[in-house]
């Protein structure tokens, strides 16, 4: 392992998380369309390694932004992929040189689109792929529900623009028989009744995110949109072991130096940890610019020789202590878990998010963003990317190709 890289390292099982989608699958059928969320750098995962590993499962990827779907595209990933954000229009040209499908949230967007399409491609059979998103209650992007079937109508008939897709997101999917997700499906059924009313055939609906995965099934459509179940986690406590999941991240350091301190000595910032006793303290190379944030300051655990430390102190920016008075034998450069599932040990994600008064998503997203990513694949590591100016957020990484 080459010497230069900081010793946290982030752990990802790309087996695992194709155990996942085999599992959304055999809950959805071997005929309905599954198009995994890989935006935010895969939640955090590495959009590209994990898209590599999931590309021949899954009949389309989504992400949030154009580049998001450029960096797929430069990472070799040839499948459809949906652009969920949209755009203002700068970044057009971009998305139809490398064949990106674009989520469509008005007219107005449509028609930079059409124009962009015929400017670029220089001729007049230039078709782009769009999904149409309506709002039927997320309140956020999107056609007004309405107003969604005249303004559908409107869209079919820009020059090339091919609506391939329709779609709604779900803002409470997460609850049980929520009457509110039931209002917005009703809404987008009526919708899709009036097109077809209307002889307006689109081939791809899709409304179910993770949630409505577990527990809506009449949302599911032609397509599903699995975020973080393909992660390993679920989006409510009730929905836990709906189907099985495999956790694949692990997030790992080691222990920089040990000190012994007495009793009245202080920890860290502000003083907010004082010894009652005499302990023994753990530096470890991780803190708030890592994502482990200062709210988890003489809350959070970490697991040392398969025990339980407490962190002790003010979390810093690039550091944070940890009290190993009562695990023998500890010594320097011992391995630190500080996420992982229950079995590995450390901080799950939904106990740092707890912790941390936020969901699991933003823990994922954010927590060891700065930790060198290796991935597994069957227990097996894999040689280090040669190119790595093209890998963006995966940079330094240890790769193990999907086989």
């Amino acid at each position: 392992m080459t010497s230069f890289y900081r010793p946290t390292i982030a752990e990802i099982h790309l087996d695992a998380i194709r155990a996942n989608i085999s599992q959304i699958r055999k809950m959805v059928g071997p005929t309905r369309k599954i198009m995994p969320i890989v935006k935010s750098n895969a939640y955090g995962h590495g959009a590209i390694p994990v898209a590599r590993a999931i590309e021949s499962q899954v009949e389309a990827l989504g992400v949030a932004f154009i580049y998001e779907g450029v960096e797929l595209r430069r990472g070799g990933i040839r499948c459809p992929i949906l652009v969920m954000g949209g755009s203002l229009g700068d970044d057009l040209p971009l998305a139809l040189e490398h064949e990106l499908t674009l989520a469509v949230r008005d007219w107005q967007q449509a028609a930079l689109i059409s124009q962009a399409a015929r400017q670029q491609a220089g001729r007049e059979d230039r078709m782009v792929k769009v999904h149409i998103e309506v709002d039927t209650g997320m309140g956020r992007l999107g056609i007004p529900f309405r107003q969604a079937a005249d303004e559908i109508a409107r869209i079919r008939e820009l020059a090339n623009i091919e609506v391939e897709g329709v779609f709604s997101h779900l803002a409470t999917s997460e609850r049980r028989q929520d009457n509110f997700t039931l209002l917005q499906l009703e809404r987008f059924r009526t919708i899709l009744a009036e097109l077809e009313r209307r002889n307006i055939h689109i081939p791809i609906k899709h409304m179910a995110n993770s949630g409505a995965i577990l527990q809506y099934p009449e949302s599911w459509f032609d397509m599903v949109r699995p975020g973080l179940l393909i992660y390993g986690l679920y989006p409510a406590p009730h929905l836990a072991g709906v189907i099985p999941l495999r956790f694949p991240l692990t997030v790992k350091t080691r222990i920089m130096q040990i000190h012994q301190f007495e009793a009245g000595d202080s920890i860290s910032y502000g003083r907010t940890f004082i010894c009652q006793e005499p302990r023994r303290i753990a530096a470890i190379p991780v803190g708030y610019a890592d994502g482990f944030s200062r709210v988890c300051s003489n809350r959070a655990e970490v697991k040392v020789r398969g025990r339980k430390a407490q962190v002790v102190g003010t979390i810093c920016m690039d550091m944070c202590m940890i009290d190993v008075t009562d695990i023998p034998q500890v010594q320097v450069g011992d391995e630190v878990i500080l996420l992982g599932d229950q079995e590995e040990g450390g901080a799950s994600v939904e106990r740092l998010a707890e912790l941390m008064g936020t969901i699991s998503y933003e823990v994922l997203c954010s927590f060891g963003r700065r930790a060198r990513r290796v991935y597994l694949d069957r227990g097996e590591v894999g040689e280090a990317l040669r190119d790595e100016k093209d890998f963006g957020e995966n940079r330094g990484t240890v790769f193990s190709p999907a086989r």
